[in-house]
């Protein structure tokens, strides 16, 4: 075989393997390009959870019916949900200042929220046109009153003020049925209860006059899964690290965000760091962005309603039976924390309510409470409480543990709450407030 003969055979086996490679590479091509269009989807939706409007968060705590006679509120919480839901229908206009502040010897309606939002928040809650909304002073408020004049049987106007009163904004109602739905609850005293007015510079408050009956209820709750947060709070899962401490507390680590699980496994907290510099965001944006933030998980597992806002930080509270879970546990607040536009902190259980079983009204299922005539005559008789530090004092439940082996079954346990300098006390089961307990 001569040399030609040689480079010719090298040549044609060159060509050959050229050929293999690329029909490899033709048939490994379709496969790379079906990966591509069907990938992976991540489990990033709580189970039982779900979304929720700014109208379903932001509810009133009371309503309170204030006529000639006294001051009058529902006894049901269903009463007010259904009186609230019907004057978001209520079309609002002509919006301006006012030195108004809180008005006396008037028929009017009051709607007072658990904490100050901005006036620019008040087309979430009822109808307003587009032309109407820039027309909103800007401000704060608590308290809504729709105030009724009885003789030309209209609602003059509805006045939006802040905690202390200082502040007000005034806007007039463009709904045919606005003053009857209003008069219709004015004149009935039906399925209500009076209300007792507690005031200081800082805060005005009403409460039950007379004692107040309830039903306390065992329940058992069920997890909440932690694969959806992950898959949401972090960036990239698979750069996830995880640890246990010593106490039990589980850590999920990037290089950014830390996540802990408390031992029981029934509550979490999210810890991001700073990552850029911005500017602090407004009141309404942290509520947006942090009701935006949690619809995206399906987050709500349970009736929660905001229930405090404060430098970038927002809380909301799950109610249960129309009742806030008023504990100094982790177990029914959801807060979410923002830094320089970027999300902070998030905290919340990691339990939804399951089921509530029946209890035996002879066996002590129902509990009485104290009148809120006494509540307030302890208060005001009491050296070691300061009036300024009270920021309210409402009806809730408390989640119990329950004795026997299973820990998840508590008692929802019906009682006072005394909110008192930023924080809220049992006055049946804190110490501090024991000179103010009563009932059975």
């Amino acid at each position: 075989m001569n040399f030609e003969t040689l480079k010719t055979i090298i040549l044609f086996i060159l060509i050959m393997f050229s050929l293999f490679l690329t029909v490899a590479l033709w048939n490994y091509q379709p496969n790379h390009e079906t990966q591509d269009d069907d990938p992976i989807i991540e489990n990033t939706k709580i189970e039982n959870g779900q979304t929720l409007t700014t109208s379903e968060v932001i509810v009133p705590k009371n309503i309170i019916f204030h006529t000639l006679s006294g001051d009058y509120s529902y006894e049901s919480p269903a009463n007010k949900q259904q009186l609230y839901r019907l004057i978001q229908n209520f079309n609002l206009y002509n919006f301006e200042t006012s030195e108004t502040g809180f008005p006396d010897n008037h028929d009017m309606t009051e709607f007072v929220l658990p904490t100050e939002i901005p006036t620019k928040m008040i087309p979430n809650l009822f109808k307003v046109s587009d032309d109407e909304k820039l027309s909103i002073p800007d401000g704060n408020f608590k308290h809504i009153l729709f105030i009724l004049d009885e003789s030309n049987e209209a609602i003059t106007e509805v006045l939006f003020i802040s905690a202390d009163g200082g502040d007000t904004v005034r806007a007039q109602v463009q709904s045919t049925d606005a003053y009857q739905t209003m008069a219709q609850e004015h004149q009935s005293l039906e399925n209500k209860v009076e209300m007792l007015s507690y005031q200081t510079e800082e805060t005005r408050l009403f409460i039950p006059k007379n004692e107040v009956v309830l039903a306390r209820h065992d329940i058992s709750v069920s997890p909440v899964g932690t694969e959806p947060l992950l898959n949401t709070l972090f960036d990239d899962v698979s750069r996830v690290k995880s640890s246990i401490k010593s106490d039990g507390t589980e850590i999920f680590s990037d290089f950014d965000s830390e996540l802990r699980i408390a031992p029981d496994e029934k509550s979490v907290k999210l810890e991001k760091a700073l990552t850029k510099e911005g500017l602090p965001l407004d009141t309404d944006e942290v509520i947006s962005e942090s009701l935006s933030f949690i619809n995206a998980h399906e987050g709500w597992t349970g009736d929660y309603h905001l229930s405090d806002i404060s430098d970038q930080q927002v809380s909301y509270q799950m109610n249960y039976n129309g009742y806030p879970i008023l504990d100094k546990s982790n177990l029914s607040e959801i807060m979410v924390k923002y830094r320089q536009e970027e999300l902070y902190i998030y905290q919340r259980p990691l339990i939804h309510i399951a089921v509530t079983y029946d209890t035996n009204q002879e066996e002590g299922g129902n509990v009485t409470l104290a009148s809120g005539e006494n509540i307030l005559a302890e208060l005001k008789s009491s050296k070691q409480f300061n009036e300024r530090m009270i920021e309210d004092i409402r009806i809730g439940y408390s989640m119990v543990p329950s004795d026997n082996e299973y820990d998840d079954v508590y008692t929802m346990m019906p009682s006072w709450f005394i909110k008192y300098n930023g924080n809220w006390y049992n006055v049946d089961r804190d110490e501090n407030f024991s000179v103010l307990k009563g009932g059975n």
